[in-house]
């Protein structure tokens, strides 16, 4: 088989199965040469096919190279036939989801200047020649100040080599040789990479826009092995959003005491006592023409009353309330 596939170390762990042709089949197994012994046929000529399960697929998206020596034999081993062309090589569409990550933040408010600790564990072990890139959200600055330490089965830091490039256009932070020490087997233990001088997005809205992990067999990126998608592993603040300021020393951080600005749809109205942002205040509540936007209840003498961002709306009563049965001619002010 291709060196670049994995068989299991024993033949019994192989699951091969006949397909066509056979009604009985056995495989052996020795690193990765596979012998599959017919014992029994269907017929004595013909297409014949087999299965083997459990074998591990390429570590990348780089083609594999052919299968080869694929030789039919008596049971006196003298060869029957013998095909020595190319077969096809062994493609992944689809790369390794990383599941082991986690981020660490110095700094959780809103555009402080922060060191970002993200650590994963390769699904796919990487090899000496393998590289790393990590993609910043949209919403992060890298700065002038940007530092930046990995560690593998050592420490390397940017002082020592220019082991991170940065690219401000792509967002992009590629990391090249760090693996060059590890054995021949990869490396599939965590890997720790710290970046200073990074500044937290100038909001906590949720944009679905995280940090990405890509794995890649070759110092050129080409060839990629394990991914972490976006939507995973994002900056944390102090507050949640559409909190902009919260009672987050009383570890309530989507209880807001104040919102962020806003226009159309966005929750932009606090509710104090609710703790909550909303597009609009609530019924018989009105912001009351403040820029501020915290909503107060409707003045005694209307049962409801508008919001048209004028001071004075909540006497401003879309009806008034049973204390207060007479409405002054031409206003919507009730007595």
């Amino acid at each position: 088989m291709p060196a670049e596939l994995q068989a299991p170390p024993k033949s019994e762990d192989l699951a091969c199965t006949g397909k066509e042709g056979f009604i009985e089949i056995e495989c052996e197994i020795s690193g990765n040469n596979m012998v599959v012994k017919f014992k029994k046929l269907a017929s004595a000529t013909g297409t014949f096919s087999w299965s083997a399960d459990k074998i591990r697929n390429p570590i990348s998206t780089k083609p594999s190279s052919s299968f080869s020596n694929i030789i039919i034999q008596d049971s006196e081993n003298y060869s029957v036939a013998k095909f020595s062309g190319k077969t096809d090589s062994i493609t992944n569409d689809l790369v390794a989801n990383i599941q082991k990550y986690k981020l660490n933040q110095g700094n959780i408010s809103v555009s402080a200047e922060t060191i970002y600790t993200i650590d994963f564990t390769p699904i796919n072990a990487i090899p000496k020649t393998g590289s790393i890139q990590i993609s910043w959200p949209q919403q992060v600055e890298v700065t002038s100040d940007f530092t930046c330490t990995v560690r593998t089965n050592r420490l390397f830091s940017q002082t020592e080599k220019p082991i991170c490039n940065v690219n401000q256009e792509s967002r992009t932070i590629t990391i090249t040789d760090i693996f060059s020490e590890v054995s021949a087997n990869g490396f599939s233990d965590q890997v720790s990479m710290e970046f200073g001088g990074m500044k937290n997005p100038k909001n906590n809205k949720d944009e679905r826009n995280g940090f990405i992990i890509m794995t890649y067999e070759d110092p050129r990126q080409t060839f990629t092995m394990d991914k972490l998608d976006d939507y995973l592993m994002m900056p944390r603040f102090e507050c949640e959003y559409p909190c902009k300021e919260c009672d987050n020393a009383g570890g309530r951080r989507n209880f807001c005491t104040s919102c962020w600005p806003s226009s159309g749809t966005d929750p932009g109205y606090l509710m104090q006592d609710k703790g909550q942002c909303l597009p609009r205040c609530d019924m018989n509540y009105t912001s009351d023409g403040k820029k501020n936007k915290i909503c107060e209840r409707c003045d005694d003498s209307c049962n409801g009353c508008h919001d048209n961002g004028e001071i004075g709306d909540k006497k401003s009563c879309i009806e008034c309330s049973p204390e207060y049965v007479y409405r002054q001619n031409g206003t919507n002010l009730c007595h």
